[in-house]
């Protein structure tokens, strides 16, 4: 996944400061690296093949999501599958409205 700056300032600013240890500077990134990720959205291929569901990703756009379709990264094996591409909202925006698309795998 990419670097935001925003994450990226978190990350810088806990390098400057100072810290007792390494291992306690390392848990701090880690856990800011962790609560950054989870306000992220992200994106997922849902594939229903031959009756059975598959989930692909995350994917950190809907534009990745669907090139991993396109260029056959997500392949089809029978003669009636489809696929979705979903949006995951990060825990702060749960209650937001999305609509799936609906696409058939060529």
């Amino acid at each position: 996944m990419r670097q935001r700056k925003k994450e990226m300032d978190v990350l810088v600013s806990l390098l400057e400061s100072e810290h007792h240890d390494v291992e306690m500077l390392a848990s701090e990134i880690w856990k800011a690296l962790d609560t950054a990720r989870r306000e992220r959205d992200l994106w997922v291929v849902a594939v229903r093949m031959d009756g059975l569901n598959f989930l692909y990703g995350p994917y950190e756009s809907e534009a990745t999501a669907k090139k991993d379709i396109e260029t056959g990264q997500i392949k089809s094996v029978g003669t009636n599958d489809r696929y979705m591409i979903l949006k995951l909202l990060s825990p702060s925006r749960i209650f937001e409205n999305t609509n799936p698309t609906l696409f058939d795998i060529k």
